[in-house]
């Protein structure tokens, strides 16, 4: 009884697995196709995107490069500031100790 049953339900489609297959159908023809001839149109619109891709890559990698040179310099604005601040306080220590000895 189970494989009889079983084979109805792979032979006979149910009302749901037709109005899927219809909608589906429907959703298919109204999309637009390319008139004349579809290869050309299809390449050219295809390497239109990959150059528009490739812009976009290129323009992004240019944008990280200009925030890494940012970094970069500040980086090193903070490093020299740093330098300038140990060599005053050297130059204050020096001068204390200097005045500590003529005392």
């Amino acid at each position: 009884m189970l494989e009889a049953m079983a084979e109805t339900m792979l032979v006979e489609p149910t009302a749901e697995w037709e109005t899927d297959i219809i909608r589906e159908a429907r959703e298919a023809s109204q999309i637009p196709l390319f008139a004349g001839d579809s290869s050309s149109a299809t390449l050219e619109g295809g390497s239109a995107t990959v150059r528009l891709r490739k812009l976009e890559l290129e323009g992004n990698r240019a944008k990280r490069e200009e925030r890494q040179t940012k970094k970069e310099k500040r980086k090193a604005a903070r490093e020299a500031e740093e330098k300038k601040a140990d060599r005053n306080a050297d130059v204050r220590k020096l001068a204390l100790e200097a005045e500590k000895r003529r005392e």
